[in-house]
């Protein structure tokens, strides 16, 4: 399966979003990302995620992971902005970032793959 940075993030996100009962948060549940975070910062989004993440006990994600999926303003975000934004000839697959990514980036890349789908991703 081929799948693209972006896509990837916007997965999490939205499996973040459902995972939150919303009940410490008086928040109305939304469907859009940017409207459920409003206005909180990165931090305060951080501190969201895990707690979400502690009271489901679904996943555990690296303060690195967590950042990269709370920020706008990341590497991994901003090249899947920019190839979601530059038309199909330049969406990169998750594997092509596996491959040309920091070690770091790629760890994080694995970390997000893993929380989605419980696997650790596959090349051909």
């Amino acid at each position: 399966m081929a799948i693209t940075r972006r896509s990837l993030l916007d997965l999490i996100r939205k499996k973040i979003h459902k995972l939150d009962d919303l009940k410490s948060d008086a928040r109305p549940i939304v469907a859009d990302w940017k409207l459920y975070v409003g206005d909180r910062t990165s931090s305060d989004m951080s501190d969201v995620v895990k707690r979400v993440l502690g009271e489901t006990r679904s996943f555990e994600l690296g303060d690195k992971t967590i950042n990269v999926l709370v920020s706008d303003s990341t590497p991994i975000r901003k090249e899947g902005n920019n190839a979601a934004h530059l038309g199909p000839a330049n969406k990169l697959p998750i594997s092509e970032g596996l491959t040309t990514s920091s070690e770091q980036d790629r760890e994080i890349l694995r970390e997000l793959f893993r929380f989605v789908y419980g696997e650790d991703p596959t090349f051909s």
